[in-house]
C-alpha cells in the first residue's frame, strides 16, 4: 500500500477526507511532490513523515529535494516490520541500489 493509505487511515479512520484524492500515488517521489502541493495550498509548514526504517535514506532524499531547507525541520519516524535477516538484506540492498539511481535521477550524484 502506498503511504497515504496508512496516513489516511491513521488520522481519519474510514471517513472520507477533502484530501485524499491529492495524495493518491505510488511512489516516494510523488509522496513528495503531492504532499508539497498539499502543504502549500493549505499553508502548512510542519511536517511528519512516516516511512520503514530501511526507506528513510532514500525518504530524506526526496524530501529535502521537493522541500529544501523546510525539509531538515521535519519529523521523520521510521518503522521497522519483522523480516527475516535475508529479506532484509535484500530490502537493503534494493534501497542503496535506489538510492544512487535517485541520486543521479534528481542531479544530485557523481
Amino acid at each position: 500500500m502506498p503511504h497515504w493509505y496508512y496516513v489516511r487511515e491513521y488520522c481519519l479512520g474510514e471517513t472520507e477526507a477533502p484530501w485524499r484524492h491529492v495524495l493518491l500515488n505510488s511512489f516516494t517521489l510523488e509522496d513528495a511532490e503531492l504532499s508539497l502541493n498539499y502543504l502549500k495550498d493549505k499553508n502548512i509548514t510542519s511536517l511528519a513523515v512516516l516511512s520503514s526504517d530501511f526507506h528513510m535514506a532514500r525518504v530524506r532524499l526526496v524530501y529535502r529535494y521537493y522541500f529544501g531547507l523546510l525539509a531538515d525541520s521535519f519529523k521523520y519516524l521510521s518503522t521497522s516490520a519483522e523480516h527475516s535477516a535475508k529479506v532484509y538484506q535484500q530490502l537493503i540492498a534494493h534501497e542503496e541500489k535506489a538510492l544512487r539511481a535517485l541520486q543521479l535521477k534528481l542531479g544530485l550524484g557523481d
